[in-house]
């Protein structure tokens, strides 16, 4: 009895723990691709230095789509979750890209600048405008 009370309690608490997902309606948009930095060496990329141009954009049903010179280069699902990011250490928003292992923390400034963080150390710092 006691073991059955005990893997009860052990459901619960795993129920508890599921991590909540976020409205995705501010990320909602096409977004310019700036510049990327960060990676081991700490380096800088731009449009002009890598000699292309993205452009990410987030549907309302939750598809992505990215985009290199105007040609669509991947697509698919994504969901948002609140989690703690392995970098930082605390809560942020993270988009999970179904079918992709790397997740990113996001965080968006004055409605019109996108920051995509990759959740790994040395990962980099992506910086998007939005286009209206």
């Amino acid at each position: 009895m006691r073991m059955i009370l005990v893997f009860a309690l052990f459901l619960t608490c795993l129920a508890g723990c599921e991590k909540e997902t976020i409205n995705s309606s501010s990320l909602v948009g096409k977004w310019d691709w700036e510049i990327s930095t960060g990676g081991i060496a700490g380096s800088s990329h731009t449009p002009k230095s890598d000699g292309y141009n993205e452009i990410i954009e987030f549907t309302s049903d939750s598809i992505y789509k990215l985009y290199r010179n105007g040609d669509l280069i991947l697509e698919g699902s994504f969901h948002i979750i609140t989690d703690t990011n392995s970098v930082l250490g605390r809560d942020n928003n993270i988009l999970i890209y179904d079918g992709i292992s790397m997740r990113q923390s996001y965080l968006i400034k004055n409605q019109n600048t996108l920051i995509l963080l990759d959740e790994m150390f040395d990962g980099y710092s992506n910086e998007y405008i939005r286009i209206k």
